[in-house]
């Protein structure tokens, strides 16, 4: 499963990815969509454009037990990709916003709190 401890999620939560990534066709669609995900050039900058010399800041909360998205694997793109000023690896899997998402939420709330000082030492 996506998550360390799935005591954290409800069965009808686990059940509903079931449903989203099978649905009807037992999962062609789901597969489609990840094959065909969107790699123009177009659409690469406009992602980009959001990540790369913003004037906002960027965190980036990982799953450090992820087995498909692995931080050792994807923290060099994410360092050349995106202004990320901190990444925050927390012990979960795939679906790391079911299991620890008050840790997500307070990582949200920190820097909140930090941007709101920073803009105030600047007045």
């Amino acid at each position: 499963m996506g998550v360390n401890n799935s005591f954290c999620s409800s069965s009808a939560e686990i059940k509903a990815y079931v449903d989203l990534l099978k649905r009807e066709d037992d999962g062609k669609a789901f597969l489609k969509l990840m094959r065909d995900f969107n790699q123009t050039e177009e659409f690469q900058n406009s992602v980009q454009s959001a990540l790369k010399n913003v004037d906002y800041p960027i965190q980036a909360v990982w799953g450090e037990d992820d087995p498909a998205l692995t931080y050792d694997h994807f923290s060099k793109e994410l360092e050349e990709l995106t202004d990320t000023q901190e990444t925050h690896l927390l012990s979960s899997k795939h679906f790391l916003q079911e299991e620890v998402h008050e840790k997500i939420a307070a990582k949200i709330d920190d820097l909140i709190k930090e941007r709101i000082e920073f803009q105030k030492c600047q007045n």
